[in-house]
C-alpha cells in the first residue's frame, strides 16, 4: 500500500503543479506579476530549485535573463560556468524546442541538471526559453523534465492573447461610448441644440455636475452652453482659469 502511495505522489504532485501554472494565463496585472508568478509555478512542475526566463535581445543577438525564481537568488548567476550554459542551452531550445545540459554548483559541486524549453509568445515579442535548475533530480531520464515542460511552454502566449483581448473589449467600450455622443449630437438639427446634448451626454456618463463648452479666441473664452442650463448670462473669461 505504502508502495502504491509512493508511486502515485510524483503524478499528484505535477497534475497539482500544472494546474497552478496554468491558472497564470488568467492573471489581471501586468506582465512583472505574470512572470513572477510563472516563474513560481514553473518550478514546481519541473521540480526545479531555480527558475529563469531568458530572452534574446535583438541588439547583440545574445541571451540575457530577464527573470528570476526565486527572486532574491541572485548568487546562482555567479557560478562558474552557468552563463556560457545557459547561452547555449538557450540556443539549443529555440532551435529544436527544448535542450537539457549539467553543470557543477559550488561549494559542494554536485552536478546539477539544466533543462530548458522554448516559450510561445506573440511574434512581434523577442524569442524566449525558460530554464530550469534542479540541484537534487530525482528523475532517471534526462528527457522527462522536458516532457512536463512541453505542457506549460504555451502558457505565457495565452496571457498575452488574453490581456490582448481584455484590451479590445476596454478599447472597443470606449468607442461605443464615443459613437453614442456622436450620436446624439449628430441627431441635433441646430448648434445650440447640440452643443447642450454634448454637454449633457458628458455630464450624464461621467456624473460630473456641471460641463460647458466655450471657444477660446484671442485669450478669451466665450462659454456657448452649460449642461442642463438652457439659458444663461454669456459672459467671455480670459486665461486658463475662466
Amino acid at each position: 500500500m505504502a508502495e502504491h502511495i509512493n508511486r502515485q505522489e510524483p503524478t499528484d504532485h505535477f497534475k497539482n503543479a500544472l494546474a497552478q501554472c496554468r491558472n497564470t494565463a488568467g492573471i489581471q496585472e501586468g506582465p512583472q506579476r505574470f512572470w513572477a508568478e510563472f516563474l513560481k509555478t514553473a518550478a514546481l512542475v519541473a521540480q526545479a530549485g531555480y527558475s529563469l526566463v531568458c530572452i534574446l535581445r535583438p541588439d547583440t543577438q545574445n541571451w540575457t535573463v530577464a527573470g528570476l525564481h526565486p527572486p532574491n537568488a541572485q548568487d546562482i548567476l555567479k557560478t562558474p560556468g552557468l552563463m556560457q550554459a545557459v547561452e547555449q542551452l538557450c540556443r539549443n531550445a529555440q532551435a529544436k524546442g527544448d535542450a537539457t545540459g549539467q553543470i557543477e554548483i559550488p561549494p559542494k559541486g554536485c552536478p546539477a541538471e539544466l533543462a530548458a524549453i522554448r516559450l510561445g509568445l506573440q511574434e512581434e515579442e523577442p524569442p524566449a526559453v525558460a530554464l530550469f535548475i534542479s540541484e537534487n533530480k530525482k528523475q532517471t531520464e534526462p528527457s522527462l523534465p522536458c516532457t512536463r515542460l512541453h505542457a506549460i511552454a504555451d502558457i505565457p502566449l495565452i496571457y498575452q492573447l488574453r490581456q490582448k483581448l481584455n484590451q479590445s473589449r476596454i478599447d472597443a467600450s470606449r468607442f461605443s461610448k464615443v459613437l453614442d455622443v456622436a450620436l446624439e449630437i449628430n441627431s441635433q438639427e441646430r448648434y445650440m441644440a447640440a452643443a447642450m446634448a454634448f454637454c449633457n451626454e458628458i455630464a450624464a456618463r461621467y456624473a460630473f455636475d456641471r460641463v460647458s463648452l466655450g471657444w477660446a479666441t484671442g485669450g478669451y473664452i466665450r462659454t456657448h452652453a452649460i449642461s442642463h442650463i438652457e439659458k444663461f448670462e454669456k459672459k467671455n473669461g480670459r486665461g486658463p482659469g475662466a
